[in-house]
């Protein structure tokens, strides 16, 4: 994903710096996979987004999960919306959130607010999401499953 010029890419930052594989990065993966780590993202139920991780905790056999947010993730959050199912036209009240002059994020409407991303980035508890790394550009949340 690029921004700023600059070149992000999750997974192998995440497969590199943890020693731990991660579930999706740039390389092929079967669409429903990525459906199933939007899913857990933009989850308006964080206990629908733990049952999601425990799946694909052990179809990769792994003996822990976590979930790596990036601040800039905010203006894909819609897209990761729209892949799970949720409708963008302008009409409606999807998933829309921005950042603010102060660097703070806003939720454009009560959805939004509800969402898993949302909720972990302003810092508000969810059970079973343990905080791992917080950062200003990046939060590591350890999924109790």
């Amino acid at each position: 994903m690029a921004f700023h010029g600059y070149v992000l890419d999750y997974g192998n930052s995440l497969a590199y710096f943890a020693k731990r594989r991660p579930v999706i990065d740039q390389m092929y993966f079967p669409d429903e996979v990525v459906k199933a780590v939007s899913a857990v993202i933009v989850a308006t139920d964080p206990d629908k987004g733990l049952q999601i991780a425990k799946t694909l905790k052990e179809r990769h056999n792994s003996s822990e999960v976590y979930l790596m947010l990036f601040r800039y993730d905010a203006f894909l959050v819609p897209i990761m919306g729209y892949a799970t199912g949720y409708d963008l036209s302008p009409d409606n009240n999807s998933i829309r959130m921005t950042v603010d002059d102060t660097g703070r994020l806003v939720g454009m409407n009560d959805l939004t607010n509800q969402t898993t991303y949302y909720r972990l980035w302003t810092n508000q508890s969810i059970e079973g999401y343990t905080p791992f790394y917080l950062s200003k550009e990046v939060k590591i949340y350890r999924l109790n499953v």
